[in-house]
């Protein structure tokens, strides 16, 4: 059960990491307690309940499972479930299915984005160069390579320091086609006139010189963007573009790649790292499961030879069917949904333990019981949240535990089985 515990840490999220370590070192402490404060505490005899009369009783009228037709129509029918629901499970690490927001809120603050043209929180294009003046000309690549997005309405726009300091070259190529032009219309009225007109002297033109983007900077006219100027960064200078009206999700990945085309140029998703690293993590628990799981096998042999299936198989069975429960009932497979199948195997597997140990004896089963009430009560209780996360882990620990509390003694060892001979069969 601590070892399950403290997997719960491998998550990087503090909560859960808080959890694991209160919940080892807490384990520990009362076993050390029960070890040897106890005894110190409490030197009489325990007294005798009702409730626990009945159910020390109860293991006795528990049904085992034999080689019959009837264990294996049950085995049938569980795996039928097990197998349908499986089938029916959806993988989901999108963060966003996360949210425990109403709808009509989220809804309700997407419009007002759009109203107001708030830039998207999640997304957004970092820009990097050797001067200054490159990472606006790059910035000037990036929103002509999204022109077509714009068009298609996949994307409003975008906020970036380039709206307000062109590039060295747009400024020149600008000035250039402005005198152009200025030629242009002089010699026009100049032949409609019949005269000649001067152009202007080079004094009147000193306001034509090129803005930089420090001269910018330093104006208080760029207080409200300044802080999507990173400024020096490494080797070179950096900065953010703010994108408005991204509200389509199917175009992320095609403006993305267009983004990626311009040197220098990283799209962020803010929304698409956290999903792989809950992916990831996710992938990694899995496999942490299986390892485990494996090692628990193998341990279970050491010490019980043949019979050590008896502690592991009823787990494994809660496992796959809470799993199952998940495809059933529509909740996603997800990173928190595998850290409550990692802590059902922990807590699965010391019922099975404890009946082994102790065959037939009810106040064993007694203590399996309280302790199975309790960690439904502590866990399964999750399944009410409304917070997709904890509902997720909650309907897991509620499905596996109950699952593995009623199967435990069903597969516990036939009647006149000591703990000395399943003892015998592990040191062979």
């Amino acid at each position: 059960s601590v070892v399950a515990y403290l997997a719960l840490g491998i998550a990087p999220f503090p909560g859960l990491r808080q959890m694991a370590l209160f919940s080892a070192v807490g384990l520990i402490t009362a076993f050390l307690t029960v070890l040897f404060w106890f005894p110190l505490l409490d030197r009489g005899n325990l007294r005798p309940t009702r409730l626990s009369t009945w159910l020390a009783d109860s293991l006795a009228r528990w049904p085992y499972a034999r080689n019959d037709r009837r264990t294996w129509l049950a085995l049938g029918v569980l795996m039928l479930f097990i197998a349908t629901g499986i089938w029916q499970v959806r993988v989901a690490d999108d963060i966003r299915q996360l949210q425990s927001s109403p709808p009509a809120l989220i809804e309700a603050q997407r419009t007002a984005g759009q109203l107001l043209g708030t830039p998207s929180p999640a997304q957004f294009i970092l820009v990097r160069g050797a001067t200054p003046d490159e990472v606006l000309a790059r910035e000037e690549a990036i929103k002509a390579g999204l022109a077509d997005a714009i068009r298609r309405g996949d994307l409003a726009g975008f906020i970036a320091i380039s709206d307000w300091v062109p590039s060295a070259g747009r400024q020149q190529a600008d000035a250039a086609l402005a005198d152009r032009q200025e030629a242009a219309i002089r010699a026009r009225v100049a032949s409609a006139v019949g005269g000649s007109i001067a152009p202007p002297a080079p004094s009147a033109r000193a306001g034509d010189a090129v803005l930089t983007l420090p001269a910018w900077l330093a104006n208080p006219v760029s207080e409200t963007l300044r802080h999507l100027w990173l400024g020096r960064e490494g080797n070179g200078f950096a900065s953010v573009m703010l994108l408005r009206g991204l509200d389509h999700v199917s175009a992320i990945a095609g403006i993305a790649a267009s983004v990626r085309q311009v040197p220098g140029a990283e799209w962020v998703d803010r929304v698409a790292d956290i999903s792989f690293l809950l992916h990831h993590y996710r992938v990694l628990m899995s496999w942490f499961l299986l390892a485990g799981a494996v090692g628990v096998a193998l341990l279970l042999w050491w010490r019980y030879g043949r019979s050590g299936w008896r502690a592991l198989v009823p787990t494994l069975l809660a496992a796959a069917f809470s799993v199952a429960v998940l495809g059933w009932t529509g909740v996603p497979l997800q990173l928190f949904s595998v850290l409550a199948l990692a802590l059902l195997l922990g807590v699965g597997v010391d019922y099975g333990i404890f009946l082994l140990e102790h065959p037939g004896d009810g106040v064993s089963w007694t203590a399996i019981v309280l302790g199975a009430a309790s960690t439904l009560l502590a866990f399964g209780l999750l399944a009410l949240s409304s917070t997709p996360a904890l509902h997720a882990f909650g309907a897991t620990m509620l499905s596996g535990v109950g699952a593995v509390w009623v199967m435990s003694p069903w597969f516990r060892p036939l009647p006149g089985t000591s703990s000395h001979q399943i003892s015998q069969e592990g040191s062979q």
